[in-house]
């Protein structure tokens, strides 16, 4: 049941029954303590009814929950309370705005949704629309006679009237009426005034004073008033008598009482004066229309009586104030809706269901059609629960714009909109990168949902609007506008290459194994293309790839097909920039399944195309079968019409690299760089760079290659691995020695630094000379650096004097050790090695170092001698202490087990 007022019923309801409940418990409880926690959770209402009651008639109606109210509380809840005083203003009820109520309207209906019963409910009385306005929480009624007195007010025992003497004595006096219905007039004597209106007894006072008094005039105003017992009866919070303000309306008295019970009825309260019904009150009237003609002024002695609630009817869904309301004489459907503010916008036309209970007892719907005529007409029953349905969400004229669009979203649509009417200038309208060879639409068949997709060109929409070649469009259509491939692809798929030398630095790619740019080999370097990297627009939304909007598209196509109707889907794979699948519109040929794949790449083999298609015979029988196509003749592919599940293959070119360069530097008559075919080799390229000079040092050419360069990385990550495996081992273990991870992390950070050569070993001088054993085949990225003669040996290591030395023919490497002063003590002799200039390496383990007794060892210029450290060298004088040390302390033990 639906009823904006609920919650603060609810909640005010519980409050009083909390208090009531802790009453229970304090008649019980004797401390005093207990008394004033009680005293502190009274619900305010029950406050008000208090202050509006005599200190001894609140302290009664205490005891008959089981409190005594002590002192000091009798006194906050009671004194200070008079009729001549001003309380707390009554204050409104909480009202909502058409939104406030629309959206409870559908939070609630969701809810209801959520939990979709199929049997009937019962209404919930609880829940009735302007129960909880009298009895809110958020107001309280208090008695005050500030207010002006209206002319017809009859005066009666306990009124007081102010009267001002004016004239030749001039004096006030406050003159209250007592029992007898009297005042008295100093040196006028008594008057009766009780029973008289405030007119008439202000006449009356004025005409005894100017009759009595010669000179003096009479000014007569109200005073306090007196206060009047009224009796509330009938279904309402807390009945008994109550003490009123004299000119108390029928509506505040419902306030002293803390308003209605939940059967308490709205529409049919009577005051009864002196055995007879005096008014009859409808709230209604004041609640949905603000007319308080009804609401009398009680009088001492009224009756007022709340009946029990008759008739009910409950209204729930798409009206502004959905509730349950009491029924009036011969209330209709319509009046219902009126009562519950209307109907919100969307629900003409529709049809609302009424559930009502036959007379054997059965509930049943019935179908009502929301036409003023028929909702005039149906008469409602008690217990008629009407429930009007939700207006439609979607609007009936739309258009959806998406993709690589500067303001993508809800557009109207109106009869003979084309594309050029969304999208009319491309600087505006579209953002960078956008594809204008291939957008799609999107509409969909109202009458069973199904999608259909046509395929247009941006450019011909631009360059022919209004033509053929500009789409129209129909309502609910949707306009996808794709990014160019090339815009989208990361930068790693294009055929470039900027980077020559090899550096550790470089950022590297993984190519994928198929799609753009997969005839690529691993480990290539590659340059930014031109177009922007996919981007926010201006509104910060991620622009969509193109196989993300397609994504959900080619499942809709999926979703829907049938044996009948095969699925709308066609496949490309191989040389194109876009393989995948795509949607198939009608008339699709393999211009436009290529026109959406971004076209043929350059590696393509463009004279050969394959279409394979696959069809299943009446028997059932798959059959596959190929045709070749030209993908040059454009007619060719522009006529062969696509079926559903076709899919064209386009063949790469095999080795294709349009762009593999190698650079050549150094003692070449013409050093740059140089375009290479598939499987040209070193020599044929120092031959078109016109060959080494006359001071080209061939056997200390280096020679550089980037795959070389990703190996060693990748042999020296293997190497930091094992160190930190080792380190760990050790730490884990009980060998002797403690593993310094500070020292660790500097070897590895060395490690990682340091520059990584890539360098091939290549014997030039073979090459050159037209040995094509000693030739290789160049790679894109490669790099050969030429430098001139050398005339050095250097020596390196732990010699004495390392340095370089000027090569002379015939000497050996202990003579270029000589020429460094000899070897260190520290100096490993039997694993000193020479490095050639062309990266070759002679190692001498094994052999023996007498005396520098080497002379066979192939020392050519540009060589580098390595002297390497003796890890297991020990200094002279420790190895004799330690020698020492053993031999005492084997003496020891030796005399020891002797003397035994």
């Amino acid at each position: 049941m639906i009823n904006v007022g609920t919650g603060f019923l609810k909640a005010r309801r519980s409050a009083l029954y909390l208090a009531m409940t802790l009453f229970v418990l304090a008649a019980t409880s004797p401390t005093t303590f207990a008394q004033q926690s009680l005293i502190n959770s009274i619900p305010p209402e029950v406050i008000a009814t208090l202050r509006s009651m005599p200190p001894h008639e609140a302290q009664l109606l205490a005891e008959q929950y089981g409190i005594r109210l002590p002192e000091a509380a009798g006194s906050e809840l009671v004194d200070g309370y008079g009729l001549g005083q001003p309380q707390a203003p009554v204050q409104p009820a909480p009202y909502f705005t058409d939104d406030d109520l629309r959206l409870t309207a559908l939070e609630e209906e969701e809810e209801s949704e959520d939990s979709l019963s199929f049997d009937r409910e019962e209404i919930d009385l609880s829940e009735r629309f302007g129960l909880s306005f009298f009895g809110s929480s958020s107001s309280s009624f208090s008695a005050v006679d500030t207010a002006s007195v209206p002319p017809d007010y009859v005066l009666g025992p306990g009124d007081q009237l102010d009267v001002l003497f004016i004239g030749s004595e001039s004096s006030r006096l406050s003159l209250e009426v007592d029992r007898a219905g009297e005042i008295v007039l100093p040196q006028l004597g008594r008057l009766a005034i009780a029973g008289l209106t405030f007119d008439v007894a202000a006449e009356l006072i004025n005409r005894r004073v100017r009759e009595q008094r010669i000179g003096v005039e009479a000014s007569v105003s109200m005073g306090r008033l007196r206060a009047i017992n009224v009796l509330i009866a009938g279904e309402v919070r807390v009945p008994g008598a109550r003490t009123l303000a004299a000119f108390s309306k029928l509506s505040q008295a419902l306030y002293a009482a803390g308003g209605l019970s939940e059967i308490g009825a709205l529409r049919s309260l009577t005051v009864n004066r002196a055995g007879q019904t005096v008014a009859t009150f409808d709230a209604y009237d004041l609640l949905l229309r603000g007319d308080a003609s009804n609401d009398i002024s009680l009088r001492d002695g009224d009756v007022v009586f709340v009946p029990p609630v008759g008739e009910v009817v409950a209204i729930e869904g798409h009206v502004r104030r959905p509730s349950v309301y009491e029924l009036g004489d011969g209330a209709t459907a319509a009046e219902l809706i009126e009562m519950a503010g209307g109907t919100l916008p969307g629900v003409a036309g529709r049809v609302a269901s009424l559930e009502r209970i036959a007379r054997d007892g059965t509930p049943s719907i019935l179908p009502l059609p929301l036409d003023d005529v028929e909702l005039a007409k149906l008469e409602l029953r008690d217990g008629d629960r009407l429930r009007v349905p939700t207006g439609g969400t979607r609007f009936s004229n739309r258009l959806v714009l998406r993709g690589a669009v500067q303001r993508p979203g809800l557009y109207g649509w109106i009869d003979g909109m084309r594309v050029s009417d969304l999208v009319q200038d491309p600087n505006l309208d579209l953002l960078p990168g956008a594809d204008f060879e291939y957008a799609l639409i999107i509409s969909t068949d109202a009458a069973n949902g199904r999608i259909r997709v046509r395929q247009f060109s941006l450019s011909e929409v631009l360059g022919q609007p209004n033509s053929a070649a500009d789409p129209l469009l129909a309502s609910h259509d949707e306009v996808i506008v794709f990014r160019n491939v090339l815009a989208e692809e990361p930068a790693s798929n294009l055929h470039e290459h900027t980077e020559l030398e090899p550096k550790l630095e470089t950022e590297e790619f993984d190519v994928p194994a198929s799609g753009l740019g997969a005839a690529r080999t691993a480990g290539e370097s590659h340059a930014a293309f031109a177009y922007p990297p996919l981007e926010e627009h201006e509104d910060k939304e991620i622009v969509e790839t193109r196989q993300q909007l397609l994504e959900p598209i080619v499942a809709r196509l999926e979703a829907q097909a049938s044996p009948s109707e095969p699925v709308r889907t066609v496949s490309v794979r191989g040389a194109v920039y876009a393989p995948g699948r795509y949607p198939l519109g009608e008339g699709y040929t393999v211009a436009d399944l290529l026109a959406a794949a971004g076209g043929l790449r350059d590696d393509a083999f463009a004279p050969r195309l394959e279409l394979q298609r696959t069809e299943v015979t009446p028997l059932g029988q798959v059959v596959v079968t190929r045709v070749e196509l030209d993908g040059t003749n454009l007619e060719t592919l522009a006529s062969t019409t696509l079926r559903s599940r076709d899919e064209v293959f386009a063949q790469a070119i095999p080795d294709w690299r349009p762009t593999r360069r190698v650079a050549i530097s150094g003692e070449v008559r013409f050093p740059g760089e140089y375009l290479i075919g598939p499987r040209e080799t070193l020599g044929q390229v120092i031959a078109r760079a016109g060959g080494p000079t006359e001071q080209a040092f061939l056997d200390g050419a280096v020679f550089r290659r980037l795959s070389i360069v990703r190996q060693e990385q990748g042999e020296t990550e293997r190497l930091i691995s094992e160190l930190r495996r080792s380190a760990l081992a050790t730490s884990l273990t009980n060998e002797n020695r403690a593993t310094d991870l500070q020292a660790l992390d500097l070897l590895v950070e060395s490690f990682r630094e340091a520059p990584l050569a890539g360098r091939m070993v290549v014997d030039l001088s073979r090459v050159v000379a037209g040995d094509r054993s000693a030739d290789i085949v160049l790679q894109d990225g490669d790099s050969l650096v030429l430098p001139p003669l050398a005339t050095t040996v250097t020596v390196v290591g732990e010699a004495l004097r390392p340095g370089s030395f000027r090569f002379i023919d015939g000497l050996a490497a202990d003579d270029y050790l000589a020429l460094g002063a000899g070897l260190t003590r520290r100096a490993d002799e039997r694993r000193i090695y020479i490095v050639h200039a062309n990266g070759e390496i002679t190692r001498t383990e094994g052999r023996r170092w007498l005396a520098f007794g080497l002379t066979d060892d192939g020392v050519r210029p540009g060589d580098t001698i390595v002297v390497p450290i003796n890890s297991s060298y020990r200094d002279t004088l420790d190895f004799w202490a330690s020698v020492s040390q053993i031999a005492y302390q084997t003496g020891v033990a030796v005399a020891a087990i002797l003397r035994i």
